[in-house]
């Protein structure tokens, strides 16, 4: 069972979710970006990182929270900085939520 759905405490309000959803799909639209840039198919940036092709898709479309680990595999992928994968997720830049 996930945790917010065991422990109220930890479930995201409708701001924080909308702020995750964000991130989420402005980090996808980069990898995205660097990937059709490059010429590469959702496949191969997949074999190239050792994920799965459905799992790549799954970030470029903004609905896979990935894990630090897999964010480095992407940027082995791509053959880029794993820094250059956040710069689109400047929090100077991005839109959010008031504290």
């Amino acid at each position: 069972m996930p945790r917010s759905a065991s422990n109220p405490s930890h479930a995201l309000s409708r701001e924080a979710q909308k702020e995750r959803d964000q991130v989420l799909r402005t980090f996808g639209a980069g990898v995205r970006a660097l990937r059709t840039e490059r010429e590469l198919s959702i496949e191969e940036l997949a074999y190239r990182s050792s994920l799965s092709p459905s799992y790549v898709g799954g970030i470029e479309r903004g609905v896979r929270n990935l894990s630090l680990f897999n964010v480095w595999r992407l940027a082995v992928g791509l053959h880029v900085p794993s820094e250059e994968l956040m710069r689109p997720l400047d929090p100077t830049t991005l839109p959010r939520r008031k504290a």
